[in-house]
């Protein structure tokens, strides 16, 4: 899908703003272009069974909070 890998961590891939983070079979993927992330989405979807649990609350025993008025996670 014309991702590439980071250098400092090869299970990190980014193309054109979007990011995609893999841990065995859990899937982060952000980015502000939501149609790209929907095609991503449906692109994987074609390949694998996938679960889309919406937008992010907890990732790799993290939990994620979102301040959309100061653009921060």
């Amino acid at each position: 899908m014309g991702f590439q890998p980071l250098e400092a961590n090869v299970s990190v891939f980014h193309k054109k703003g979007i990011i995609i983070a893999i841990y065995v079979d859990d899937l982060l993927i952000t980015g502000q272009d939501h149609k790209e992330i929907d095609d991503i989405k449906g692109a994987l979807s074609k390949r694998f069974q996938i679960s889309d649990l919406g937008p992010v609350s907890f990732y790799l025993g993290m939990t994620i909070t979102r301040d959309r008025l100061n653009h921060m996670l």
